[in-house]
């Protein structure tokens, strides 16, 4: 496990005040519910479900009044480019495949 704003793989910039979330405790057990059923593990996607794009969703649902920044995003923005999108679409799908307990066949596209 690790500590808040510490991992050994991803950098740490900043907390980022999102403003007072105006839920009361039963509305953040609720927020958290709706973002835990559609959110499920199997669909992360690097570009487009990923854990910038979770976070966003969890602040909308909590009602942060500020708005989500941008640059949080970062590269998985660029990838969402027309010309990009498709090879990281076949890339993620094959290291799936590639990370698939059972043998199948490659993906084809």
């Amino acid at each position: 496990c690790n500590r808040p704003r510490h991992h050994s793989i991803h950098s740490y910039r900043e907390s980022i005040f999102m403003g007072k979330c105006p839920l009361d405790e039963r509305g953040i057990d609720d927020a958290l519910d709706e973002v835990f059923q559609n959110w499920p593990e199997s669909s992360y996607h690097p570009i487009h479900n990923n854990c910038t794009t979770f976070a966003e969703e969890f602040l909308h649902q909590l009602k942060a009044p500020e708005p989500f920044p941008e640059w949080v995003h970062g590269a998985a923005a660029v990838g969402r480019s027309e010309y990009l999108r498709p090879v990281v679409d076949w890339s993620w799908e094959w290291a799936k495949w590639f990370c698939r307990d059972e043998a199948a066949p490659a993906p084809r596209f």
